[in-house]
């Protein structure tokens, strides 16, 4: 099922978690980071400065900062074995450097977005993963698991990636305002099977979406 949202929400109030101007480029130039399975990729300080290429997700993503670009580029299935928690960051780009880039995730792996801004994620797999995250208020609070979560963000495009065989929901974004695109992606034989936390019997199999006010 492809899926396009375009939505604006809250704007004004938004604004007083980030302290910069709305509207303003946020970004006027962006480190190039890449992630590959080459056997010259090293995850060190270097592969974070694009001396050459990082070798795992969780290393780039845990170590990123504002106004990055973040390339996968992979002759297979780039595998993430640990959950990654990326916090109060802005203009980050994540796209595929190949065509059908798949990201496979170990159980209990996956992408959580806090308090962030300006994030477009663009044209990746994301197959079997699953972060545990809370639910929030809607459903009386508890944990869950998405491939991907947003919680108390702004301004997102996630463009033209699939998400299939997620253990709870594939993508997930609770309290998010601004501008909110999802364009052009796929949810396939996301399910409730192997979700890890006390609310997974009320998640969406796809796409589950709370737009909110952040005080």
């Amino acid at each position: 099922m492809a899926t396009s949202v375009v939505v604006q929400l809250c704007t004004l109030l938004l604004l007083q978690t980030f302290p910069y101007i709305f509207g303003a480029d946020l970004c006027l130039n962006y480190m190039n980071i890449s992630v590959s399975d080459a056997s010259s990729s090293a995850d060190s300080s270097s592969c974070l400065k694009g001396t050459f290429a990082c070798k795992t997700l969780e290393y780039a993503l845990s170590n990123v900062t504002n106004c990055t670009y973040v390339s996968i580029s992979c002759s297979g299935p780039l595998t993430v074995n640990a959950p990654i928690n990326v916090a109060n960051v802005y203009g980050l780009i994540l796209e595929a450097g190949v065509t059908n880039q798949m990201v496979q995730c170990s159980k209990g792996a996956g992408l959580r977005f806090q308090a962030v801004r300006d994030i477009q994620i663009v044209g990746l797999y994301w197959y079997q993963c699953s972060i545990r995250h809370p639910t929030f208020s809607s459903y009386g609070g508890g944990e869950g698991s998405s491939a991907i979560v947003f919680i108390e963000s702004m301004d997102l495009s996630i463009e033209r990636n699939t998400f299939t065989s997620s253990y709870g929901t594939g993508l997930s974004m609770y309290n998010v305002g601004g501008t909110v695109t999802i364009q052009n992606c796929s949810f396939v034989n996301n399910t409730v099977t192997g979700c890890v936390g006390s609310s997974c019997n009320v998640q969406s199999r796809g796409l589950h979406i709370q737009f909110g006010c952040v005080n």
